[in-house]
């Protein structure tokens, strides 16, 4: 097998034969787990995906009743999120081409509520802050990269005791 072209050093490459950009990814013989007997490889292939979304409500600890923006979960993720099946984004494309004007209509005034939505907007703040304040949608609050909060001038927000 003839190694990628690559600046990762070579102590980060294995030779294991078969897999995608397997050669970069080496992992310890202790982190490998043999599957049981009776997990299917289909089954197999969803369990690092669904464990994301499982970590996920853990962590926000449940969702029930809360209002939830899903970012990188992906579609596995999300069907998991919302106790979708397996199969339902193969029968998704007829089931919409199917509504009529009304039923998205009722279907946006069940499901959506405007006043409880947030937009989050990212770019250039000298830029799309005066494109979002013309929307009106009310104060527009700035957070940094790791989520903690900061005011206007950029400074990280102290919490309030």
């Amino acid at each position: 097998m003839r190694p990628l072209a690559t600046s990762w050093p070579p102590e980060w490459r294995t030779a294991a034969p078969n897999g995608a950009a397997q050669e970069f990814f080496p992992i310890p013989a202790e982190k490998v787990l043999k599957l049981p007997a009776s997990m299917t490889l289909d089954q197999a292939a969803i369990v690092e995906p669904v464990s994301v979304g499982v970590h996920a409500i853990r962590r926000a600890g449940g969702v029930e009743g809360k209002g939830v923006l899903v970012l990188g979960a992906g579609t596995i993720g999300n069907l998991f999120l919302f106790g979708l099946p397996p199969d339902y984004y193969e029968g998704l494309p007829k089931r919409v081409d199917a509504m009529t004007a009304g039923e998205v209509f009722e279907a946006t005034k069940a499901h959506l509520s405007p006043d409880a939505m947030k937009v989050i907007a990212v770019g250039d703040r000298r830029v799309i802050d005066r494109q979002i304040a013309v929307l009106k949608l009310g104060p527009i609050g700035y957070r940094l990269a790791d989520g903690r909060p900061v005011d206007a001038a950029g400074k990280v927000a102290l919490p309030t005791p």
